[in-house]
């Protein structure tokens, strides 16, 4: 069955890049409202990356590479977002779409803007057969299900981060973290390098190199 996702407009982002340490807007409302002990439902913020204090991982924390050309290794912007979750991404060959496996649905958004299409569900849950996010002490050894960068030089690898998920983006030699995106679980890069799609529960922002 196939049906479009829920009639709101698509959400404002916030451009800037919080640099190599940082968490989701959307995570991290949640979080506030949750402190706070407030159910009522109140207006979300731009999608967009909040800094966060550096993580504790077993691995050297190098940072951004603003030298570099690819996507979330070097600074970037967030040009688009969807409200609609994602718990593995992949863009077309041919950059014409971002493709999402979610929980019980697979979603697809046309570009650059990320237009919702119609998304599929057959009463299974497609999600359920994707890797685990795999635990903080394990990024020093293999990760054969991290999404990999053109170039193969660096990959995109959920974690589990208490109670939630992170986005570590790991440089392969020598194994250093240059970025860390909590409450994210997914990444995929285009063809070139030039966009990364980072995506959670919450839905997905898509960003480009910010001196692209």
């Amino acid at each position: 069955m196939t049906r479009l996702p829920g009639g709101l407009p698509p959400p404002l982002v916030s451009p800037d890049d919080a640099g190599p340490w940082s968490i989701a807007s959307p995570v991290r409302h949640a979080q506030a409202l949750s402190a706070q002990g407030r159910a009522r439902r109140r207006p979300q913020p731009p999608f967009g990356l909040v800094a966060l204090p550096p993580p504790r991982v077993v691995l050297t924390l190098a940072g951004l590479d603003p030298s570099s050309r690819l996507a979330g290794v070097a600074p970037v912007r967030v040009v688009a977002a969807a409200r609609e979750g994602a718990r593995w991404l992949s863009f077309d060959g041919d950059g014409g779409a971002l493709r999402a496996v979610a929980s019980h649905a697979r979603r697809s958004w046309g570009l650059p803007g990320l237009a919702p299409w119609p998304e599929e569900r057959d009463g299974t849950d497609p999600s359920a057969d994707l890797p685990v996010p795999v635990e903080p002490g394990d990024l020093d050894g293999p990760l054969p299900d991290a999404a990999v960068a053109p170039g193969a030089e660096f990959f995109a690898v959920g974690v589990r981060d208490g109670r939630t998920t992170a986005l570590a983006i790991v440089r392969r030699e020598p194994r250093e973290l240059v970025r860390w995106v909590a409450g994210a679980r997914c990444a995929a890069w285009n063809a070139d390098g030039s966009q990364i799609a980072i995506g959670g529960d919450w839905g997905v922002i898509l960003t480009e190199c910010r001196d692209a």
